[in-house]
């Protein structure tokens, strides 16, 4: 962290205390730049957005130049499509919603994450029944073990005991559709699960 003596001394030459930041200082010694990042972030260094290699290659199929966040331009867009910049191309189904549901999950070991293979909504699997579209877990549940109780949610247990799982949209459990990785809960703890894990 910055300390208040060469906080002062910069201000007094009128640049900004950050190393190799030239500009004028405006406020506790930071330029406007950096005054705001520690307004929103608490530190005046958080938050710069990181500049992308014009020279380097895909880092998900490691042949196509850079387009944006490290990806090439399909696999970039496969990652916003998809929630994966593997796939190019979406599985679609057809029938009932059972059969459709069947036909998008990827059902792999009992005890393995069956990961949704059709369409993502921050990074929750989406199937369309009777022109709504209902999150697919919440489908696999009810499959099995009937409609959830009024007020309860239906959690992931596979992403409470990862230990290594990011969170947010970018969780692969969110995408689990196998019905002993989901238990109903209240929404209370549901949120408590997930800050724990993301403390």
């Amino acid at each position: 962290m910055l300390t208040p003596t060469s906080s002062a001394t910069s201000s007094r030459n009128n640049e900004c205390s950050v190393d190799g930041c030239d500009s004028r200082a405006k406020a506790r010694g930071w330029c406007d730049r950096h005054w705001s990042r520690w307004r929103r972030h608490g530190d005046p260094l958080a938050g710069a957005r990181s500049r992308q290699p014009t020279d380097g290659v895909c880092s998900s199929c490691a042949t196509a130049p850079i387009y944006a966040l490290r990806l090439c331009m399909a696999c970039y867009t496969a990652d916003r499509r998809h929630g994966d910049p593997s796939i190019r191309k979406r599985i679609r189904a057809k029938g009932t919603a059972d059969e459709r549901f069947v036909a998008l999950v990827d059902r792999r070991g009992p005890d393995d994450c069956w990961p949704w293979q059709g369409k993502l909504h921050h990074g929750y699997g989406r199937l369309v029944v009777d022109y709504k579209p209902v999150p697919a877990h919440r489908l696999a549940y009810e499959r099995v073990y009937g409609p959830a109780p009024d007020g309860l949610v239906i959690d992931h247990t596979c992403h409470n005991d990862s230990t290594g799982c990011p969170g947010g949209d970018a969780c692969v459990h969110r995408a689990c559709c196998n019905p002993a990785h989901l238990r109903a809960t209240s929404i209370g703890d549901n949120v408590k699960a997930g800050l724990s894990r993301a403390r």
